[in-house]
């Protein structure tokens, strides 16, 4: 018969023999800070471990491996868990990591003896490199979203399901705390992003997204100092914008953009900055992926800005006709240009090498992004073209002559000048002869004017406005309305009357 102490004894065994790790308790590893490529802060450095209160450490190691699972540097442990349950070990640097044009990926082990108790893998791994953690997956990586301003935390704080890509976020550095997680952003094609509301806000306004797409431009082209750029997939573009601290961005470039949808006088963007801890990311996939221009015309910039912003665009045998003098170096102009199927706006920004070159003469072709600054709302106008260089802008010679086409809608093309405190030339084209009909109204829907004009042939025609009322008075300073009207079609515009 059993006395007491060998049946306590017994009891004990095979509690240990069903909970094999009840005397090695569960430690992980819960958030790593290392130290990216250029950066050298090896003070923030740190690596922290999660576990009971109270848990001694001695027997386990930390050990750093290389893509290849070729061990470089252990770290042996000692002291235990503290009462929070964050145990903080500073100032280890372990392998750099990065992106296509960085360092490979690398790994971090958790080990009690020979025993692997944890493993993260984490960043970019080079076709001929693999490492993998728990899952066969890797954590995200910092590089180069943030460098030594994020860490890689398991998210929720301390939570492991035994697979990395589903454990492990980008996060602010906290150690010996919980860790601070992410938001997670909606995943939206540029063409969810770029919906609008009826006055011509982002449907998506406000919200942390995530998107994709090829660079239609080279970052830093528009602004040397700012991230200004654009991406664009299938038929729709966006501009990225802000003080991201992006990687380096190139013509062609496949990118996946984390950030807060907003926008500028219409012009939907992308920026960096937004509400809620959400981390704004901008990583290469991969390169030379070169996406054509869609031919289009001065009706399509007028009528179908919208669904064009962004884009890569071209207009053929366009002359220019107004607007501002072709810039001198160091000067921004819009040149008002004509194809016949109507007017619109070429914007050359000094920041490219097209101020200071010498005018064209006669007709040209211009490729550019489909751009927009409407300051007043429902931003739904003032639509232009921007070539991105001087090699966007060709010549025509007498033997590429081509006939101009038709415009197929009644449209407004330009009010010019608008904001306007003389007079302002409306500018529209008509399909066929026709009778239109031209009201002009306030803000309140007061109409202040109502002429009938007639249109002889199909084409471009000019009205002008002098600001006066059908009583004969000058009309006050503020936002009107013009509404052209011919059979079933109405075409409508903003004018801006300054005194």
């Amino acid at each position: 018969m059993q006395t007491g102490k060998f049946a306590w004894l017994l009891a004990w065994v095979s509690l240990i023999l069903a909970n094999p790790l009840a005397a090695q308790p569960d430690v992980v590893l819960n958030e790593i800070l290392y130290d990216n490529t250029g950066d050298d802060h090896p003070d923030s450095l740190f690596t922290e471990l999660y576990g009971s209160a109270g848990t001694s450490l001695s027997g386990w190691s930390l050990v750093g491996i290389c893509s290849s699972s070729v061990v470089y540097y252990t770290v042996d442990l000692s002291g235990e868990i503290p009462a929070s349950g964050y145990f903080v070990l500073r100032g280890v640097d372990w392998l750099n990591a990065g992106g296509p044009q960085g360092d490979d990926c690398a790994g971090v082990e958790l080990r009690h003896g020979d025993d692997v108790k944890d493993r993260v893998c984490y960043g970019f791994c080079a076709p001929d490199h693999v490492c993998n953690g728990e899952g066969g997956t890797k954590a995200p990586d910092s590089y180069p979203a943030g460098g030594i301003s994020y860490s890689i935390a398991r998210c929720p704080d301390h939570e492991d399901t035994d697979n990395n890509a589903a454990d492990w976020e980008i996060a602010l550095p906290t150690p010996g705390q919980s860790n601070q997680c992410p938001c997670q952003p909606a995943d939206y094609a540029i063409s969810q992003v770029q919906e609008d509301e009826a006055d011509g806000t982002p449907v998506h306004q406000g919200e942390f997204v995530s998107t994709s797409g090829v660079a239609i431009i080279p970052n830093h082209v528009l602004n040397p100092e700012t991230t200004n750029f654009f991406i664009q997939d299938g038929g729709a573009g966006v501009n990225i914008f802000g003080d991201w601290d992006a990687p380096v961005i190139s013509f062609g470039d496949y990118l996946v953009v984390e950030g807060w949808v907003s926008h500028f006088r219409g012009l939907c963007q992308i920026r960096n900055t937004g509400e809620g801890f959400c981390i704004p990311t901008i990583q290469v996939v991969s390169q030379g992926n070169i996406l054509p221009p869609a031919i289009v015309n001065c009706y399509d910039i007028g009528v179908s800005g919208e669904s064009k912003e962004g884009t890569l665009a071209k207009l053929e045998y366009v002359t220019i006709v107004g607007g501002d003098s072709w810039p001198l170096e160091g000067q921004d102009a819009d040149l008002t240009v004509a194809d016949g199927s109507g007017l619109c706006t070429i914007h050359i920004d000094k920041d490219t090498d097209i101020d200071g070159s010498s005018e064209p003469s006669g007709p040209i072709s211009v490729v550019g992004i489909v751009g927009q600054q409407d300051a007043t709302s429902p931003f739904t106008e003032d639509y232009f073209v921007l070539p991105r260089s001087l090699l966007d802008i060709a010549v025509y010679f007498a033997a590429d002559e081509r006939p101009a086409p038709v415009p197929q809608h009644l449209a407004i093309v330009s009010c010019y000048p608008n904001p306007f405190n003389a007079s302002v030339a409306i500018s529209f084209v008509v399909a066929h002869p026709a009778v239109v009909s031209l009201e002009i109204f306030d803000l309140l829907g007061r109409q202040v004017l109502e002429t009938l004009i007639s249109v002889p042939s199909p084409g471009e025609h000019r009205w002008s406005w002098n600001g006066m009322s059908l009583s004969g008075e000058t009309v006050g300073a503020g936002l009107y309305f013009v509404v052209l009207k011919a059979g079933s079609e109405t075409a409508i515009s903003k004018l801006l009357f300054l005194k």
